[in-house]
Parts: structure tokens; C-alpha cells; sequence
């Protein structure tokens, strides 16, 4: 609103000095006309000559009448001035009120600028003091991180070197458990071969038990036909024996 006034003003300021300028011409060019009359009255008073006087007079009534209209040409352009000097000073007065409104308004948004900057920077004092603390506490949680990361890292090292361990144990657990088992299947061979061994000298024995029945009952058959051939004494003395 204040700039359209402004341009309002600026538009009207050219015009009201053409106009202005235009008044104290037509106003000087009247002067001088009123005063070419008045030469020419006098000169019209001064004459005695019939014929002249006619000429004079009818000069006199031209330059009345231009004098006439002139001075309407001129209450126009006075009227017109002094409109356009009103509404001049409406929009003088308009443009001092829209500007102290705009003073005022801007000394109202200046406070307001000036309170939300405050406000601004203490809430990003607030803000950045929040920040560090979450930083520091960020920064914290890395470092515990870290170390749990650390730790892991040694656990996760010596679990491999366990397992290494482990696994170096479970090889060797296998090749004694393998090892064992040919042991004990070589034992169970060889038991299996000495089973089979007593198996034949049982064999053998009862073979061995069965001649010695045999001769035993042989010996006794042999004993018996002697007795038939040997005297008692003999006999008994034998049996003695």
C-alpha cells in the first residue's frame, strides 16, 4: 500500500509542476496582456483620428477577449492546481500515516525478529548442547564397542586355538580309538587263533586220553594174561613192587 502511494505521489509530482508551471504562464502572458490593453486604452484615449480609434477598438475588444479566456483558461488550471495541491496533500498525509504504520510495523517485527533470534539461539544453544552430550555419549558407547569388539576378537582367537587344540585332540583321540581297535582286533585274532589252538590240543588231549585209555586197558589186558603165566608169590611180589 505504502509503495503504491508512493508511486501515486511520484506520478502526480510531474504533473502538478507542468500544471503549476502552465498557471504562472498563462498568468504572466494575462498581465501582459492586461497591460497591452491599458497601452492600447490610453493610446484609444489619446487619439482624435475617427478611423484609428475603430482600428484601436477593435484591437482592444480582440485582446479583451483573449484576455477573457485566458483568465478562464487560468481558473481552470487553478482549480485544477489547487485539486490536484488537495489530493497532494491527501496522499502526503495518506503516505505520512501509511508510513508511520510501516514504522511502527517494522519496529513491531524488529522486537519480534529480534525475540525469535533469541529464542532461535537459545533453542540451538539448547540443541548443540544436547548434541554433545549425545556425542559424548556416542562416543562412549563406540569406545565400549571397541573394547567388547577387542575382547571378542582375543575370545574369538583363543576359541580358534581351542578348537585347534580340540580338534588336534580329537584327531589324536581317533588314531589312539583306531589304533586301539587293531590292537584289540589283532587281539581278538590272536585270541581266536589260541581259542582255535586250545580247541586242537583239547583235541589232542582227549586223542592223547583215549590211547592212554586205550593202553591202559591194553597193559591190563597184558597184566592179566601174565597172571595166568606167573605165580601168585611172583604175582604178589610184583604187585608189592
Amino acid at each position: 500500500m505504502l509503495s503504491t502511494l508512493r508511486s501515486a505521489k511520484a506520478k502526480l509530482g510531474p504533473r502538478l509542476a507542468g500544471l503549476v508551471a502552465a498557471c504562472e504562464s498563462v498568468k504572466a502572458e494575462s498581465e501582459a496582456a492586461k497591460k497591452v490593453a491599458e497601452t492600447f486604452e490610453q493610446r484609444y484615449l489619446a487619439l482624435d483620428d475617427v478611423e484609428a480609434a475603430s482600428l484601436f477598438s477593435d484591437r482592444l475588444d480582440l485582446l479583451v477577449s483573449e484576455h477573457t479566456a485566458m483568465l478562464a483558461e487560468t481558473q481552470k488550471l487553478v482549480k485544477a492546481n489547487a485539486s490536484l495541491s488537495k489530493k497532494n496533500g491527501q496522499l502526503s498525509d495518506q503516505i505520512r500515516d501509511e508510513a508511520e504504520v510501516f514504522d511502527r510495523e517494522v519496529r513491531r517485527l524488529g522486537v519480534e525478529a529480534k525475540r525469535t533470534k533469541e529464542a532461535h539461539e537459545a533453542e540451538l544453544a539448547t540443541v548443540r548442547a544436547e548434541a554433545a552430550e549425545q556425542l559424548a555419549m556416542r562416543q562412549k558407547e563406540v569406545k565400549l564397542l571397541q573394547k567388547r569388539l577387542d575382547t571378542a576378537r582375543v575370545e574369538n582367537e583363543a576359541g580358534k586355538q581351542r578348537e585347534k587344540a580340540a580338534k588336534a585332540s580329537h584327531d589324536e583321540a581317533i588314531a589312539s580309538a583306531n589304533k586301539a581297535q587293531e590292537e584289540a582286533r589283532a587281539a581278538a585274532r590272536k585270541a581266536q587263533d589260541a581259542r582255535h589252538g586250545r580247541e586242537t590240543a583239547e583235541r589232542d588231549l582227549e586223542a592223547c586220553r583215549s590211547e592212554r585209555d586205550m593202553m591202559a586197558a591194553s597193559y591190563h589186558q597184558v597184566l592179566q594174561s601174565l597172571a595166568t603165566y606167573v605165580e601168585p608169590t611172583s604175582i604178589g611180589s610184583d604187585n608189592a613192587i
